[in-house]
């Protein structure tokens, strides 16, 4: 089974999380190959802000995991969300510190 983990910032609106986050996993999607038939598990982290979050791309660089950033050009947010490639089972220790999304 596979996972792919959606980081998204947590100090925009929840209406943009969810758009933001949605579009992280889109884009994630067209770029990375499902080495699996089934559907993968998608996992949701919020993070704090926009430099918790480059923070958080910079522990999966450092681990080996590719991703997909989304930067929301309508606005002036810069980048608010990634996904990471398809995460077997056996890698997602790699994870652990991180909290899933809780709407605050």
């Amino acid at each position: 089974k596979y996972y792919t983990y959606v980081f998204v910032r947590k100090d925009i609106t929840l209406q943009q999380q969810i758009v933001q986050a949605s579009h992280a996993a889109l884009q994630a999607g067209l770029k990375f190959t499902n080495p699996s038939s089934e559907p993968n598990s998608l996992i949701v982290i919020g993070i704090r802000n926009k430099e918790q979050l480059l923070k958080a791309m910079s522990f999966l660089e450092k681990n080996n995991i590719a991703y997909e950033s989304f930067s929301e050009p309508s606005w002036d947010y810069g980048l608010t969300a990634f996904a990471s490639q398809p995460i077997l089972e056996t890698d997602r220790k790699v994870f652990k510190s991180f909290q899933l999304w809780r709407n605050s």
